[in-house]
């Protein structure tokens, strides 16, 4: 299993690399299969904590996703909050945000409001430590690993 999965991430990481670089129209069709791609993944390895969750998920409710990368959780929470809830997804990369946009659409989902930014215990601006091979492991703190940077709005609070 863990083969299948680093086969996986290492093809998904590739997709990834080769979509943010390549502009050609909106969303080039190497992004769009990284998503698709990234979506299979996730449903088959790492969604186990989708059930754990929906327990606390209704129709109707507010979630916050945060740190929302392109989109999994916060597909899967606006489906299960219906039109009348909302889901909050915050993202600071600008490409994962593209994607999730992307994905947004694709599933027809007009209940969640994308943050182009990073929550944070103070509003302004921050750095975004950005992971150049793993996409989904940008952060707002430096850790031990010299990564390169890039500024970011940082919000304090979610909008009412």
């Amino acid at each position: 299993m863990n083969q299948i999965r680093r086969r996986l991430q290492s093809g998904l990481l590739a997709a990834y690399e080769l979509a943010t670089r390549t502009r050609i129209i909106e969303l080039p069709p190497i992004q769009r299969l990284y998503a698709r791609l990234y979506f299979v993944y996730k449903r088959r390895v790492e969604a186990r904590c989708i059930s754990a969750v929906s327990a606390w998920i209704t129709s109707g409710s507010v979630v916050v996703d945060v740190g929302a990368h392109v989109g999994f959780f916060t597909v899967e929470f606006a489906r299960r909050v219906g039109e009348s809830g909302t889901v909050l997804a915050f993202e600071p990369a600008q490409s994962n945000v593209e994607l999730l946009r992307w994905n947004l659409r694709r599933f027809a989902l007009n209940n969640v409001t994308v943050m182009e930014a990073a929550l944070w215990e103070r509003s302004g601006e921050g750095m975004l430590y950005l992971n150049p091979v793993h996409p989904a492991d940008h952060r707002t703190f430096p850790g031990d690993l010299v990564r390169p940077a890039k500024t970011t709005p940082l919000v304090s609070s979610v909008p009412q």
